[in-house]
């Protein structure tokens, strides 16, 4: 799941590694970037019984706040996998 949600990133235009070979960074592995990238990503994965959906939030405060509001959700993941709010 991470791995689609960094690809679909990867081809935002206001993504910061929009406009593929110019942006990439000299001596740096293409998992150490994605690595990156995901750090910087404000994309937070809500998990409802057996789905879940993506939401681009502020950051962690927000996205707990929203799970808060919302009594279905079981958990909320930064998309680097990092639990934010909830159990696994």
């Amino acid at each position: 799941m991470v791995d689609m949600l960094a690809l679909w990133w990867f081809g935002r235009e206001d993504s910061i590694w929009a406009g593929g070979e110019e942006k990439v960074m000299e001596g740096i592995e293409a998992s150490e970037m994605a690595t990156e990238l995901l750090e910087r990503c404000r994309i937070y994965v809500f998990f409802r019984g057996d789905m879940f959906y993506p939401l681009e939030l502020r950051d962690d405060a927000d996205a707990v706040a929203n799970a808060e509001y919302n009594p279905g959700t079981t958990r909320v993941e930064h998309v680097s996998g990092r639990l934010v709010w909830g159990r696994k």
